[in-house]
């Protein structure tokens, strides 16, 4: 089924089911969001726009105000029969020479939201995905 099938299902899923109005519209990101707005609404437990925050204690410090503190928003969370899947959305280009410095900081922070969520949560992430709003760009690990 390819993702232009899927949108009309997924209107009318809207209108059924209220609460995946939300869904809908913190996904609705351009070309290509389909399918992975699709994958997060037929897997049944997904969460949008879920806090993301852990404090821990730095490297030999004990004391709480020198703790390691993260904090974040995860766009997109959801699960599959194996496992969470964890997506963060991105305006950007890619086009510029400073890209590759900020990619990597934004797997980063991916990274980081995976493992929230398998601290806090203790659900196993299985997949990071890094969507790219303008091109429908996606990053998959």
């Amino acid at each position: 089924m390819t993702p232009t099938v899927l949108v009309p299902s997924l209107a009318r899923i809207a209108r059924e089911d209220p609460l995946s109005t939300k869904l809908l519209v913190a996904t609705s990101f351009g070309e290509g969001s389909e399918l992975l707005r699709a994958r997060a609404l037929l897997s049944g437990g997904w969460t949008t726009e879920a806090p993301a925050g852990w404090a821990a204690p730095g490297e030999g410090e004990p004391d709480a105000a020198r703790r390691t503190h993260v904090e974040g928003v995860i766009d997109l969370a959801f699960r599959e029969p194996d496992g969470r899947v964890i997506a963060d959305y991105k305006t950007d280009v890619r086009t510029d020479p400073d890209f590759p410095a900020r990619e990597a900081g934004y797997r980063a922070q991916v990274e980081l939201y995976a493992a929230c969520w398998e601290l806090l949560v203790g659900e196993s992430v299985k997949e990071r995905v890094l969507f790219y709003t303008r091109g429908g760009i996606q990053e998959v690990w």
